[in-house]
């Protein structure tokens, strides 16, 4: 009996995932390696409970992914569903009793920046002083750039903005590795 593919045997869905796999959906090539340095910080350093939906354009190179976020922050709780397109839950990044914590689910694309999606809301939506104050003077937060160590990390698109507003388009252009996240957030409350 031989072990080569039939398509036969496995189906469309199963098709389309090896499709995937091989050809590749990569969007995380090149690293950021700042990222893991950064700290994030806690869901009440926001000041405010927030409800919003959100949907991002994840692109690097000629690679683009269209995802939709559910964000839901009450008190010292943070709760944020990474959804494809279609609505698949992909992954959850939780924050609870003092820590964050991702599930992704099975079958979820391993290779989202998932990590950077959270960081880059951080940016834009907390408190400057907010992220300073735990990240101590490694980092520097203006309104239009995030810089470590004097090395610009990224680039925000929202001048002016001490604190972004929860309705509006932002982006966010990672520099090491060219991730833009292009996101148009509206809140539910």
């Amino acid at each position: 009996m031989s072990a080569a593919f039939n398509p036969r045997k496995v189906g469309v869905l199963g098709a389309v995932l090896l499709y995937l796999t091989i050809g590749g959906c990569a969007l995380t090539g090149k690293a950021d390696p700042e990222i893991k340095n950064f700290v994030l910080v806690s869901p009440d350093a926001l000041g405010r409970e927030v409800s919003a939906y959100q949907q991002l354009l994840v692109t690097q190179g000629a690679r683009s992914r269209q995802l939709t976020l559910a964000v839901d922050i009450r008190q010292s709780k943070l709760q944020l569903v990474v959804m494809s397109s279609l609505g698949q839950r992909l992954a959850t990044w939780r924050y609870d009793a003092y820590r964050y914590a991702l599930q992704v689910e099975p079958g979820a694309p391993a290779d989202l920046p998932y990590r950077h999606l959270l960081v880059a809301m951080q940016w834009v939506f907390w408190p400057q002083d907010a992220l300073a104050g735990v990240n101590g003077s490694s980092w520097r937060f203006s309104d239009n750039g995030v810089y470590y160590r004097d090395t610009l990390v990224a680039k925000l698109g929202r001048p002016g903005l001490r604190v972004a507003s929860w309705d509006g388009e932002y982006r966010v252009e990672f520099q090491a590795s060219g991730l833009k996240l292009d996101l148009l957030s509206t809140p539910l409350d």
